[in-house]
């Protein structure tokens, strides 16, 4: 007795534009109960390697090995909210000092106060800190979190599954 396989259990099933079903493999319309052929594929579906989405996957390679990512994980990929470096940062972490100053700036007949990040704090912390860049030693996570870009990203090794 030959054992049909039906494109309702194929790895190739898939949709067109008007929500009809339809091979991915041959690009035809089928009828999942009724149809089958010879290229059956019993393989899962890939997953985003983040939330096990199946919409919308990008194949990337990360950490020298290959993986399937969403469109929403692929937007925050190289950014503050997937780099290991996250939640690290010793300036917020010491409290042997003040981490913020009051500056006083005198322009003319004004003096302009305003809160700036302590100088002894930045020069002890932010030197050596992954996150920061440039003469200033601003911090990438304040100012371009949302941004990808950041030289030194690595990727949260709890993320991928």
């Amino acid at each position: 007795m030959l054992f049909k396989r039906y494109c309702n259990t194929c790895a190739n099933q898939g949709a067109f534009q008007d929500g009809s079903p339809g091979c991915a493999k041959f690009k035809i319309k089928i009828n999942p109960e009724k149809d089958f052929c010879s290229w059956h594929s019993a393989n899962n579906f890939p997953v985003c390697a983040f939330c096990q989405e199946q919409e919308g996957l990008v194949l990337i390679k990360l950490n020298d090995s290959w993986h399937y990512i969403c469109q929403n994980h692929f937007s925050i990929l190289y950014t503050c909210q997937t780099c290991e470096h996250i939640s690290r940062c010793d300036f917020n972490n010491d409290t042997t000092e003040q981490p913020y100053i009051i500056q006083q700036v005198r322009q003319g007949n004004m003096i302009l106060q305003q809160q700036v990040k302590n100088p002894n704090m930045v020069s002890r912390h932010c030197s050596t800190c992954h996150c920061s860049f440039g003469d200033k030693n601003d911090c990438f996570k304040e100012s371009y979190s949302n941004e990808s870009g950041c030289p030194n990203w690595q990727l949260q090794k709890e993320l991928l599954q």
